[in-house]
């Protein structure tokens, strides 16, 4: 009968591991979000369904109505393209020219589909990616509630706790 009661949970424990989502959440150590006071949102890429606007400016609403600062979206987006350099990204200078420009301290980006998001933090000043938060849902559709909230949790905190206070020693944990 104990066996039987093991291998039940076993395939109960199997069948769950389909559902559950594939995290990768790491946090600069040392990284203190509290300090920075100016974030600049760019869009985030999507399926070309407009849900990656719409999710960077519900960002930005929430990141306001926590007292931060951000970037105009606009003006944000311009100097971005002036500075985003080659097929390896943006370099120290470009980001400091973004910075210098913008006022903006730390660059949010990240991409959303049904199933996935991504969430990167850099600071401007020293290229140092401060959170780096990617999310798979192997069943259903992540709602777009879920997906904000988790992200202004890790650059913000959920209001008991600030962001760096989340993740795992070994840098994985989860939202």
């Amino acid at each position: 009968m104990v066996a039987g009661l093991g291998l039940a949970a076993l395939a109960f424990l199997a069948g769950c591991a389909d559902v559950r989502d594939r995290r990768k959440i790491v946090i600069e150590p040392g990284t203190d979000m509290t300090r920075y006071t100016v974030f600049g949102v760019m869009p985030f890429a999507d399926d070309g369904k407009g849900r990656g606007k719409v999710l960077a400016e519900d960002i930005v609403k929430a990141l306001e109505a926590r007292g931060l600062k951000t970037v105009d979206s606009e003006l944000l987006q311009k100097e971005y393209r002036k500075v985003k350099g080659d097929a390896f990204g943006l370099t120290l200078f470009s980001l400091s020219t973004l910075r210098r420009q913008t006022k903006a301290e730390v660059l949010v980006t990240g991409s959303v589909t049904a199933k996935a998001f991504t969430l990167l933090a850099q600071e401007l000043e020293s290229g140092d990616v401060l959170v780096n938060v990617s999310i798979v849902r192997r069943a259903g559709a992540i709602p777009d509630a879920e997906v904000r909230e988790t992200i202004i949790k890790y650059l913000v905190g959920d209001g008991l706790n600030a962001p760096q206070a989340f993740p795992s020693a070994d840098g994985l944990g989860s939202p």
